[in-house]
């Protein structure tokens, strides 16, 4: 601020000594306005003072300056906003509210002035119009037949080309518009297609936090219930009642998990994934055969409650549909990532049907919730050669991304 204000000074006094200069007086101007601007800013009001009524004394004294000249109504208004500053910074609010009126008053009259010199050029240019067709009038009389002629083809050529024009402009017109409209369609489709991502995924909060509500009601209620019944059958030794209470109490307990996993709360993701496989593998004919790394507290609750879900709709979805003989499962942990792989030797299938089928709620869910950890998921498969579904989810939340 020091080096600036030496240097409006030097300027300031040095182009005042020629103000009948318009450049040096523009310069010395500009010059005392920055330095009062600043002064201002610094908190120098006394000597922001100084500056404004050293500005004035001189302003009007500029020889090329009039009272009807752009430039004097230019360069007032400049010093009046400077002055308004000034005024604020004084909290002289009579002084601001007059300086402000002035500014405005001649910031109008410039308008005004600005409009009658369009009105007198427009009027100008309507009499010279007038008189060059009458010239051109003349001129036609004068003329011979054949440069008549040549007239009449090159008025033509023109016609030709301002139709052009006017038709490029029209096409450039709708280009734009269409543009437009593209955008604003673009904007609108992906708000509402952000609303339903927050939809769905709101949606799969509910229905867990439903599945937790019955599978704690199976549980506790329906369970322990199912339990005293079971007691009292082997009490009374009434064995067909007593087989009947075990498998009713072993179905619910399947149910109840199927619900909720409760092993991933208890083991850990690592532990309930095994455990999901080796049942698979025992309640089917399909031979499951697995490598897992340990994966336990790599993600949030929430999150491995999602991941251990995408596992189990795509186990799911192999086991009902892909007929397969064998299924691989390899979860691997790296520096940054959670690779899961589920590879099957059944029929395979086209992603594409599959995905605008309308009982594949599956694969909505399955992509809503890799929405939700940030993961990606990607399906290769054809028909007679089976199906690999990778899924890479990052250890920390990272750009959501699909790709099929």
């Amino acid at each position: 601020y020091a080096e600036a204000a030496a240097l409006f000074n030097i300027n300031y006094f040095h182009y005042r000594s020629n103000l009948t200069d318009k450049d040096d007086a523009e310069r010395w101007l500009r010059a005392g306005l920055q330095w009062t601007d600043m002064e201002i800013r610094q908190g120098n009001v006394e000597k922001a003072g100084k500056l404004l009524v050293d500005m004035e004394k001189h302003f009007d004294t500029i020889s090329f300056y009039n009272e009807y000249s752009s430039e004097y109504f230019e360069s007032k208004l400049l010093l009046l906003s400077t002055k308004q500053k000034y005024a604020r910074a004084t909290r002289n609010l009579e002084a601001e509210r007059r300086f402000e009126s002035d500014f405005h008053r001649i910031q109008d009259s410039l308008a005004n002035a600005e409009t009658i010199r369009l009105r007198e050029d427009l009027n100008l240019l309507r009499e010279i119009g007038l008189i060059n067709a009458e010239n051109v009038l003349a001129q036609e009389q004068r003329m011979s037949a054949i440069e008549r002629e040549n007239m009449s083809l090159e008025l033509r050529r023109k016609s030709t080309r301002i139709y052009w024009l006017l038709a490029l402009g029209i096409l450039l017109a709708i280009i734009v518009f269409g543009f437009l409209y593209f955008q604003k369609n673009k904007r609108f489709l992906e708000h509402r297609r952000n609303l339903q991502t927050a939809y769905s995924q709101d949606l799969i909060k509910t229905q867990e936090t439903e599945r937790l509500r019955l599978a704690r009601e199976l549980h506790d209620s329906v369970g322990q219930k199912l339990m005293l019944l079971t007691k009292q059958a082997k009490d009374k030794q009434e064995k067909g009642i007593l087989g009947l209470a075990d498998s009713t109490l072993d179905e619910i307990r399947s149910i109840s998990r199927g619900l909720h996993p409760s092993n991933l709360h208890r083991l850990g993701l690592t532990a309930a994934i095994r455990s999901m496989v080796n049942e698979l593998d025992e309640s089917t004919n399909i031979l499951f055969t697995h490598e897992i790394d340990d994966i336990n507290g790599l993600l949030s609750k929430e999150s491995e409650l999602q991941l251990y879900r995408m596992v189990q709709e795509v186990l799911t979805n192999a086991v009902k549909h892909a007929n397969a003989k064998s299924i691989r499962i390899n979860v691997t942990r790296t520096m940054e990532l959670i690779q899961i792989m589920v590879a099957d030797n059944g029929i395979g299938f086209q992603f594409e049907d599959a995905r605008i089928d309308a009982d594949g709620l599956g694969l909505k869910t399955l992509f809503e919730r890799a929405k939700m950890v940030g993961a990606t998921v990607k399906f290769e498969s054809a028909l007679g050669n089976g199906t690999i579904v990778s899924i890479n989810c990052p250890i920390s939340n990272k750009t959501i991304k699909i790709v099929v």
